[in-house]
């Protein structure tokens, strides 16, 4: 049917009119026509169409063809408007995700999204409800496995969504969702304003760095597991220590007469602090003779790849058996030619750290091994075993 475009109520939408978009219709209005009638209600409020309103409104013309549905609660007349921006508007990642989670809170109170028990199809008046997750997301042109991922967007904390709203990440579902699977609601917004601030380094070192500060990542390791190595494995030259922590390991260093710089990230009462070994502006290229530190066993691959560039002739590196593992870690360690690897020192027992004065319990005894690596070494990579010894390492 026609009816006036001045009998059309409109109340307060969802999302702002886009003005471009608005130009665009009216173009094509006039060169083609209206192709999609616009949705009321009984009394005549606008359900959806409110961009093909306004561009008939400039156009100038009195009456357009609308399609009037028997929708009387304000909830339905809700779920229209979300089901065809969700189709038709170019919603970010963040909006996608608060219109899904709406959309399908309206249909579990009307009583029509399916359950795991439930896939059948229900129909309310006009409308046919889409109520199983696939059928959701069909109705808009995604896979049932993207839908899932994008409405778990929604779980991020409101403040740091509203953060990353305003940033390039509002669409990028990879970096929302590595967001999103931090759980805590802090954290989450103080990666959203470290984004906000102009951050454009990798999302995985902002993330890590952040845990570190705020989680206290933080296990000193015993002078023991530092003397296996140094007992086996000479250095020469100038020694970088770059997660000195308390200076557990720098001390050992220094005891076997090595020139050891010692600098953290976090201030733990020893070395320089506020020195971000993974900053490109903080550390010159070939300006250390050797790297020794046990760094953030997650930050182990982007460590390693950094050493290489500062390091002019061996690093060693403390992390745990289970770092072999991994196809990315395959291309860029273990087959570099440059800077290989040139011994695994694998410990033949389960090592613990001590944290805060205590040993760690269960959790705190790990499989560790020393990766060394040498610049233009030509041998194969060797592992030798570090058996236990009486009164050293904790067993």
């Amino acid at each position: 049917m026609k009816i006036s475009v001045d009998a059309i109520k409109v109340s307060e939408r969802l999302r702002q009119l886009d003005n471009t978009k608005v130009d665009d219709l009216v173009t094509s209005i006039r060169e083609i026509g209206l192709l999609q009638p616009v949705v009321v209600d009984d009394d005549n409020n606008l359900l959806c169409g409110l961009h093909r309103l306004e561009a008939y409104k400039i156009i100038g013309y009195k009456s357009i063809e609308c399609k009037r549905v028997n929708l009387s609660e304000k909830k339905s007349r809700l779920l229209v408007e979300l089901s065809e921006n969700l189709v038709r508007s170019d919603l970010s990642v963040i909006e996608k995700a608060e219109h899904i989670i709406l959309r399908e809170s309206i249909l579990e109170d009307l009583g029509i999204r399916a359950t795991q028990k439930d896939n059948k199809h229900s129909t309310n008046d006009d409308l046919v409800i889409r109520t199983t997750t696939k059928e959701l997301a069909d109705e808009i042109g995604i896979s049932k496995r993207q839908y899932q991922r994008i409405k778990q967007i929604s779980k991020i904390n409101d403040t740091a969504k509203q953060i990353l709203n305003d940033t390039d990440y509002n669409n990028n579902l990879h970096a929302l969702t590595a967001i999103q699977q931090l759980e805590d609601g802090d954290l989450q917004i103080e990666v959203a304003s470290k984004i906000k601030s102009g951050y454009s380094g990798s999302l995985s070192i902002l993330i890590g760095n952040l845990i570190r500060e705020k989680h206290d990542d933080f296990f000193p390791t015993h002078p023991s597991i530092t003397e296996a190595l140094l007992d086996r494995e000479k250095l020469s030259g100038t020694v970088l220590e770059p997660a000195c922590g308390a200076g557990d390991m720098s001390k050992v260093l220094l005891n076997y007469g090595y020139d050891v710089c010692s600098t953290d990230l976090v201030d733990r009462g020893y070395g320089t602090s506020g020195i971000d070994f993974l900053n490109d502006k903080q550390f010159s290229k070939l300006s250390y003779d050797c790297i020794v530190t046990n760094p953030p066993f997650r930050l182990g691959l982007e460590f390693v790849l950094k050493a290489k560039d500062i390091a002019r002739h061996k690093i060693c590196i403390l992390n745990s058996t289970t770092f072999l593992n991994g196809i990315e870690r395959y291309e860029k360690l273990w087959m570099d030619r440059e800077f290989p690897l040139k011994k695994v020192y694998q410990f033949a027992g389960r090592c613990s750290f001590r944290k805060k004065g205590h040993i760690l319990p269960t959790g705190g005894y790990m499989s560790l091994c020393w990766y060394v690596f040498q610049r233009d070494y030509k041998g194969k990579a060797e592992i030798e075993w570090i058996l236990p010894e009486p009164n050293k390492i904790e067993w």
